[in-house]
């Protein structure tokens, strides 16, 4: 994994998230064992970071290059995650049975999971970004079913930013600096303005325009009008792309 710490004209999307292929991965888990939506992105940001933050460089990189020691690590964080987040879930359980299968000592992934809990620095991630997108559809719209809808379709598709992450950035990367490009796919809050403002659009909602000023407004010391409609085309092309494929 390359280290975060590269100056930041060097860096690329996969110097800072997660590849489609382990996105892919921690979702199929999710969904085999009903682990909640909630707890999905709390896993995807706690892997997140602890695969890129710099804190991992105090840590053996031997379990980087180590293709069992990198699953088994994996699978301790999203088992760590849900031991934080829902304690009665019996999904820590089926990941020591996945490890038996496996044939992994017990000793061994006892080890690697403390490994993994200083990776994380010892905290589960809160899912900021789906946080957000929650508290814009409680403040911004009226009736229980609209809220619904809106909700389910944002989670939807926020599942498929964090797959198109290096899509959004390269688009990106074509009307603007590379800096700029980091410093957007990088903003969270920003990711779920976008997010609500897409699925808002798609949905043809009457008070899109007036609700677009009221949390731009809100947000402008955070995020700008020209960024949430940057970052809006790109996902709407993408979407496009993908009806079309």
């Amino acid at each position: 994994m390359a280290s975060t710490s590269k100056n930041s004209s060097a860096l690329t999307c996969q110097d800072l998230f997660l590849p489609e292929s382990l996105v892919r991965l921690v979702i199929k888990i999710c969904k085999s064992y009903n682990i909640s939506k909630y707890d999905q992105f709390s896993i995807l940001d706690t892997l997140n970071f602890a695969l890129f933050n710099d804190f991992k460089e105090s840590l053996s990189k031997d379990a980087f290059k180590d293709e069992e020691k990198m699953y088994i690590m994996i699978l301790n964080i999203i088992r760590l995650c849900e031991k934080f987040n829902n304690s009665s879930s019996s999904f820590a359980k089926k990941i020591d049975t996945i490890f038996k299968e496996l044939g992994i000592n017990k000793n061994v992934y006892n080890v690697s999971e403390l490994e993994s809990y200083k990776m994380m620095d010892y905290e589960v991630k809160n899912p900021v970004v789906l946080e957000a997108i929650y508290d814009f559809v409680e403040n911004n719209l009226n009736s229980n079913d609209q809220k619904n809808q809106v909700f389910d379709f944002s989670n939807d598709l926020l599942v498929l930013v964090y797959l198109w992450k290096d899509s959004i950035f390269n688009r990106l990367l074509k009307t603007m600096s590379h800096e700029d490009s980091i410093k957007i796919i990088k903003n969270q809050k920003l990711q779920a303005v976008a997010v609500f403002f897409v699925v808002l659009k798609i949905l043809n909602n009457s008070k899109y325009n007036e609700i677009f000023e009221k949390i731009t407004n809100e947000m402008k010391e955070e995020i700008t009008e020209k960024e949430v409609n940057q970052l809006c085309a790109v996902i709407f092309g993408l979407i496009q792309n993908n009806k079309s494929a």
